[in-house]
């Protein structure tokens, strides 16, 4: 088997034995063609792979591909890391934390995590408190509960200002500063890649009002992205004003719909269902899914 081969590397320099299982551990990479004798390839005069690269970074690469886990240490930069692992094809943020990217929730919490595309080795962070709207001298403040921050990572903890988001047997959030124990976060759906949706498409409940589901229709108008709320029975429909409500693209798997009411998310979790949370009438988790032609003779 070449899983247990010996490799010798030099990396600009520094040497490093390792095997071919170590290298190709965290799945294909800069290493696979390289071992496969894809690539042209330069070996020294002791037989190892030349690759003209910072050596010193390559040990914590290296002890990444071996370990899981990534420990910078104090004399070596983040960004130059990640520049000298991004060369190798190797994702090193599971290394600094192994938390799940998804939706999150717990009593107090809507939690939903997605790594920043422009900055791999952050989160993007979207918190939603249990709090909806406060009168002060007889005018009414609607909060905004729906935000999207970006999060530091160190030492496999997610750091969101006070808060620390962080993996034991489960995953939890705390805030030393105000809260004596912490909160339990519950994974309620893996991230997905799908969205947003066509302006084309159409969604359905999967729960019934008078007996017929509640039909959501996407559209843009003056630019702006917009959904319709629709229902085959006209004092129902009434019931869901304002039907139309515009829509924000929070992320990739998040939609918040924004009204006079009242904001309220959608979440898809999967290629066909969504979830709800804080709509007026729908209850936490309802969920729907695509339009299909069954749909249409309900």
């Amino acid at each position: 088997s070449t899983y247990n081969r010996l490799v010798r590397l030099n990396i600009g320099g520094t040497y490093y034995t390792t095997t071919e299982g170590t290298l190709l551990s965290r799945g294909e990479n800069f290493f696979t063609p390289l071992l496969r004798g894809e690539i042209p390839t330069v070996k020294d005069d002791t037989g190892a792979y030349f690759i003209d690269r910072n050596g010193r970074y390559f040990e914590t690469i290296l002890d990444y591909l071996r370990h899981g886990s990534v420990s910078l240490a104090p004399h070596l930069q983040l960004d130059v890391l990640l520049t000298e692992a991004n060369f190798y094809l190797i994702d090193l943020v599971p290394g600094f934390c192994n938390i799940s990217e998804g939706l999150y929730t717990s009593q107090n919490w809507i939690l939903f995590l997605e790594r920043d595309s422009e900055h791999p080795w952050l989160f993007g962070i979207t918190g939603v408190l249990q709090e909806r709207k406060t009168r002060t001298n007889s005018t009414q403040e609607k909060k905004r509960i729906f935000f999207k921050e970006v999060c530091k990572v160190e030492n496999g903890m997610i750091y969101w200002g006070d808060y620390r988001i962080y993996k034991k047997d489960c995953v939890y959030i705390w805030n030393p500063h105000q809260f004596k124990s912490e909160s339990r976060l519950f994974l309620r759906c893996p991230k997905s890649q799908k969205f947003p949706l066509e302006i084309s498409e159409k969604l359905v409940s999967d729960r019934l009002f008078d007996e017929h589901p509640l039909y959501l229709e996407f559209f843009r108008y003056q630019g702006l992205f917009h959904v319709k709320t629709r229902h085959p029975a006209s004092d129902i429909t009434k019931k869901f004003l304002p039907m139309n409500a515009q829509a924000e693209v929070l992320c990739k798997g998040l939609l918040i719909m924004h009204t006079d009411m009242s904001d309220w998310l959608l979440y898809l979790h999967s290629d066909v269902a969504f979830f709800s949370f804080n709509h007026p009438y729908m209850e936490f988790g309802d969920s729907f899914h695509k339009v299909t032609d069954s749909d249409h003779n309900r």
